[in-house]
């Protein structure tokens, strides 16, 4: 009987008239979407009740896991609770999910719950609009708000109020006050949405006429009007958030392939460097011994180099396998998930490994990974979050590495490029002139004379990069010495993409040229 204590009765795992208290970790993945490696990550880390094993290879969940991981989600997005924190949470409800149901309605509340929370009428006095939003704004900038017409207000028996949805306006403006716009661009924006509406409301007026006969036109009409204004918000809504994204990516900050092959340096510097023949007596030398350490670690880096992430995952998976605790094949492991588009598997692997010890370029690569995920979701305020992880995660790294001048420069390198690559529309992201000028000298400072074949690819391909960042940079700010670096990396590389994106621009200055008379 003792033994049974760990063991499920086979009768109480499908009750016929009760949910099942029970499942697989099939069903789990199935309605929650996440991945096998992020249910294992949330085991270890306590966020999940522990399984009961009900054999030597399997186990079955509680069925509230389900609702827990919509939990663990929501309040990192929402409520901006981090993993550490939604753990203590689940510990002290006991994993309950109605006891943690209850306890996050007490926890800082989204800013909507506050403002409409309030009162039972649909309409509220100017006078109580302060103590309705979250904080409370002063109220001269409650006034200043309905004075300039942002929010739409109406006098009622002699005071002046405003409807729930222009609350919540309101909330959006003093959110955005808070994070640094301003009121005259909150004004602009509210006049171009007046004037959209109303065309919106004289295209709807015009439709009437033409509508088929109804026993009930108002509740036609009524219909037809809300599924117009579900419309414009949702395609509204859609239209902003794939300008954001278009605009958070921009072509010439791509340093990937769409097959997520480095755009540069070409294939025909690698092998004019010998990068392929390295990479054929690295084989021969792992095919004597499939254990030669120093080998995989060259098979990592030269795959690394060459773009061959299926490749680089062998190569990091054999390290690990031999070192499970090296740093290097780690942050390569998680690189290769990622750009072979497990991005799930990739962010449970790193997140587990800057978990266990300090590791700078993981938590680079942990970074991106979260940033691609974030971008490849189309949702523009899931990538501007992960923008902000990303760059918290960045200056650690950076902190981090700083006992290491060559993993410093390689981690100060990755994270600019990755400043560039995930800035958001605004460029808030992207690295100072200054900044990139003092890494491109200490890279251009280096020599490779005494260098392998491998360390000088590493240190040819660092420098064209930097070159590109310091190129993005000076066009930014208007440089008139832009053009120089292009001309910079077409000495350095020929035959890569940036050389062959200044030729056009050498080819229509040649032909605008007005023609030289001849000498007399």
């Amino acid at each position: 009987m003792g033994n049974r204590a760990n063991t499920l009765p086979a009768q109480r795992l499908t009750p016929a008239s009760h949910a099942p208290r029970f499942v697989t970790i099939k069903t789990i993945l199935q309605r929650t979407g996440v991945h096998r490696q992020t249910v294992h990550y949330y085991l270890r880390r306590e966020v999940l009740p522990a399984p009961v094993r009900t054999s030597r290879t399997s186990s079955l969940y509680p069925a509230s896991t389900i609702e827990l991981i919509e939990l663990v989600q929501a309040l990192q997005r929402q409520q901006r609770l981090s993993l550490e924190e939604i753990v203590g949470l689940f510990r002290q409800h006991n994993y309950d999910v109605k006891a943690i149901r209850h306890a996050i309605g007490s926890l800082r509340p989204p800013a909507r719950h506050a403002v409409v929370g309030g009162g039972s009428s649909t309409f509220l006095p100017v006078t109580e609009i302060a103590e309705k939003l979250n904080p409370s704004p002063p109220r001269e900038w409650v006034n200043q708000v309905i004075e300039n017409d942002i929010v739409n207000s109406r006098i009622r028996d002699g005071r002046k109020e405003i409807s729930a949805h222009s609350l919540e306006a309101m909330q959006a403006v003093w959110d955005g006050v808070r994070s640094g716009a301003t009121l005259d661009q909150f004004s602009r924006l509210s006049r171009e949405i007046e004037k959209s509406v109303v065309s919106e409301f004289e295209d709807f007026i015009h439709s009437l006429p033409h509508l088929p006969s109804s026993r009930e036109p108002a509740t036609q009409v009524a219909s037809l009007f809300a599924s117009l204004e579900n419309f414009g918000a949702h395609r509204r809504r859609d239209s902003l958030h794939t300008l954001f994204l278009q605009r958070a990516r921009e072509s010439r900050n791509m340093f990937l392939n769409p097959n997520r092959t480095y755009v540069f340096p070409s294939r025909t510097l690698l092998q004019r460097m010998g990068l392929f023949r390295e990479l054929d007596l690295i084989l021969l030398q792992l095919d004597r011994n499939t254990n030669d350490l120093k080998a995989l670690k060259k098979l990592a880096r030269a795959s690394y180099l060459s773009s061959d992430w299926t490749r680089l995952h062998f190569a990091a998976q054999e390290i690990l396998r031999l070192v499970p605790a090296d740093a290097d094949a780690q942050a390569l492991y998680g690189q290769a998930l990622t750009f072979l588009g497990r991005l799930p598997e990739a962010i449970s692997f790193l997140e587990d490994a800057i978990g266990r010890a300090a590791n700078p370029m993981a938590k680079i690569r942990l970074g991106q990974a979260i940033a691609t995920q974030a971008f490849e979701s189309g949702d523009a305020m899931r990538l501007l979050e992960a923008t902000v992880r990303r760059s918290r995660l960045a200056s650690v790294a950076i902190r981090e590495s700083a006992g290491n001048p060559a993993l410093h420069r390689k981690v100060r390198l990755n994270a600019m490029l990755d400043d560039m690559y995930f800035s958001d529309p605004l460029g808030l992201n992207r690295p100072t002139e200054k900044e990139v000028v003092s890494l491109y000298q200490e890279f251009r400072s280096l020599s490779d004379r005494k260098l392998p074949v491998l360390g000088k690819i590493s240190l040819a391909m660092a420098r064209i990069y930097v070159t590109y960042a310091l190129y993005l940079a000076r066009q930014q700010e208007g440089n008139p010495k832009t053009a120089q670096l292009l001309a910079e990396i077409a000495r350095l590389d020929p035959d890569c993409v940036l050389a062959a994106r200044r030729r056009p621009a050498v080819v229509s200055a040649k032909t605008k040229s007005p023609a030289r008379s001849p000498r007399k």
